[in-house]
């Protein structure tokens, strides 16, 4: 669970697939904004951490998140050239 401050709030949750060799998880990254004071901060939730809610939503999240990354349009500046591709997953 995570704890707010008053004038903390909940602006993003993003559940991701990560895996290597011989490893995989389900990782929630909870980006959350302040503000009163303007920062940001990210809070990462491991799987047995997570909600039930968030158990249940988190394949269609992350599916949501792979196709909206894909979705934008970035520029990869050089030092002589620029080249036009769709995001990568990070």
């Amino acid at each position: 669970m995570i704890t707010l401050s008053k004038t903390e709030k909940v602006l993003a949750v993003v559940p991701t697939y990560a895996s290597g060799p011989g490893w995989s998880n389900r990782l929630a990254s909870v980006y959350i904004g302040d503000f009163a004071t303007r920062k940001f901060r990210v809070e990462y939730l491991q799987p047995e951490e997570q909600s039930k809610g968030l158990h249940t939503l988190f394949d269609i999240g992350a599916a949501a998140h792979d196709a909206l990354i894909s979705a934008v349009e970035t520029k990869v500046k050089n030092d002589q050239t620029t080249t036009t591709t769709n995001a990568n997953h990070c």
